[in-house]
């Protein structure tokens, strides 16, 4: 398995955030929940 990192370019705040590497488990749709969960709130460019 490779380790996933998000990227989040934050129009409203004018930062890129960059999440802690993180495993994938077997259960897709909590990771899936996990992977959205860190965008809510980033403002995107359109």
């Amino acid at each position: 398995m490779v380790p996933i990192v998000m990227v989040a370019f934050d129009y409203g705040q004018k930062k890129v955030k960059f999440s802690e590497p993180k495993m994938p488990t077997d259960n897709q749709v909590a990771d899936i929940e996990k992977y959205t969960s860190y965008f809510k709130g980033v403002v995107e460019k359109h």
